[in-house]
């Protein structure tokens, strides 16, 4: 999974000038539309945020799935605010649906 991309992402950034967040609702910007499954439930859903800065960078999508990487340790995705174990992430796919191809970024596989 990319899970950790989030971490080469970050590394290619730069310094700690160059950090930020898309809360795409508030800010009157299309979100990107992706299906997430987990094992062969799958929901239609949209990207609330992604926030990135040198030492983490995070997302969430507004059925309950979030993303969270750090530079400096392993990250972790959660479920309604409940993480779940890695030896589960394979379960988990997602699709971009609409888009620019940076709805899943942190959700698929390498």
């Amino acid at each position: 999974m990319k899970l950790l991309s989030a971490v080469a992402f970050l590394a290619l950034v730069g310094g700690p000038a160059i950090a930020g967040c898309v809360n795409y609702e508030d800010e009157g910007f299309t979100p990107p539309v992706v299906e997430i499954c987990y094992g062969s439930k799958c929901d239609i859903t949209i990207q609330e945020y992604v926030c990135s800065s040198v030492y983490q960078a995070s997302t969430s999508y507004k059925i309950g799935w979030a993303v969270q990487a750090y530079a400096d340790s392993a990250g972790y995705i959660s479920w309604q605010g409940r993480k779940i174990s890695p030896d589960l992430y394979q379960n988990i796919t997602c699709r971009e649906i609409v888009g620019n191809g940076t709805g899943c970024e942190f959700l698929t596989r390498d």
